[in-house]
């Protein structure tokens, strides 16, 4: 019971925001704070594509990041393109436990349907884009409505994602994406997490509680 009262928690605690795509649109997360006063901003703007032969819907992602000294960045993460009315969805799981990555998910719906976990290092100003479809072989299909969260990291920056169990599409658990064309590996009892920085201490309670139960058993 107690691993999905963490998955609850940790959905609860990310920074979710959505809306359909529409000309002109928005969606943005609250805001996220990291170690240090660091602060993150997940936003998603649409706007018809303006093409003469189509008559398509144009999506931009872009986090929004401030330092403690006031200093600001907008990082363009994803520019795609389809179809009107798909839901657009950005879940901004917040900063690294060392504050150097901010880490989220990117999420369409409709016929082309996406999910993407993103991983911007601040330090290098670089993102990469893991393609969750892809690393873990399903997710397949426009009615597949998996829930998921990044949750931390691992000693060697791995991405950690868990997965519930609420639909037979997708397999629940934890996973380890890598930057490199591996597929996803599933993590056995025990692994160790560097689980993501939050300034709340209700869900830090549950981590230390939960660590501590999972070694154990």
């Amino acid at each position: 019971m107690l691993p999905l009262l963490l998955f609850a928690a940790w959905l609860a605690s990310a920074q979710q925001a959505s809306a359909p795509c529409t000309s002109p649109g928005t969606a943005e997360t609250q805001t996220a704070r990291g170690p240090g006063g660091a602060a993150a901003v997940l936003k998603v703007s649409s706007e018809d594509d303006h093409s003469k032969e189509q008559h398509l819907c144009s999506a931009q992602y872009q986090l929004l990041i401030s330092g403690a000294g006031g200093e600001q960045r907008v990082v363009d993460l994803l520019t795609s393109d389809d179809a009107y009315e798909r839901k657009l969805s950005v879940q901004l799981s917040g900063f690294s436990r060392d504050g150097r990555r901010v880490l989220g998910i990117l999420s369409e719906g409709g016929e082309h349907p996406v999910s993407l976990v993103f991983d911007y290092h601040i330090i290098e100003g670089t993102v990469q884009l893991l393609d969750l479809r892809e690393k873990l072989g399903v997710l397949a299909g426009a009615n597949c409505d998996a829930q998921f969260a990044v949750i931390g990291t691992t000693g060697k920056g791995g991405v950690v994602v868990e997965l519930g169990a609420q639909n037979p599409c997708a397999p629940a658990g934890r996973w380890r994406l890598e930057v490199s064309g591996k597929r996803a590996q599933r993590l056995l009892p025990g692994a160790s997490i560097l689980s993501s920085y939050t300034d709340n201490k209700c869900l830090n309670d549950i981590w230390h509680t939960f660590s501590w139960s999972w070694h154990i058993f």
